[in-house]
């Protein structure tokens, strides 16, 4: 079964913030955007709230910070799944184009193979166990 097939919002949410401080083997593009997604929506309604409630500024913030670790350590997998060294996030830092260019690299297929960082995230076995 391929688990980037099967990869849904929930899974990628919960798989993400369970290896908040993993960074090594690969992570699926599922399982990336998913968590991206998920941080982006948590950001603003965090941002919406704090607005509207000023006393929930420093909560907010905090909620805030507490989505980096996780979303450092799947882009770092991202990155290993199509091959590339965590360092490579790096690029994000460079004015103007960073960002785009970090977004291209994350979007890309990864490799079909195992590689350096593990086996290719989108396989998995399946064991039934009776």
């Amino acid at each position: 079964m391929r688990e980037g097939d099967g990869m849904r919002f929930t899974d990628a949410v919960l798989r993400c913030l369970g290896q908040f401080a993993t960074f090594s083997g690969r992570s699926g593009r599922h399982e990336f955007w998913w968590f991206a997604l998920f941080a982006a929506m948590a950001a603003l309604g965090l941002m919406l709230a704090a607005d509207e409630v000023p006393g929930l500024a420093p909560l907010a913030q905090l909620l805030g910070l507490g989505l980096v670790p996780p979303l450092a350590a799947v882009t770092v997998r991202r990155l290993h799944d199509t091959g590339l060294t965590g360092p490579v996030a790096l690029i994000a830092l460079v004015p103007g184009v960073g960002t785009f260019a970090l977004a291209v690299l994350l979007a890309r297929r990864g490799e079909s193979h195992a590689n350096r960082f593990g086996d290719d995230p989108r396989y998995v076995i399946w064991a039934i166990a009776v």
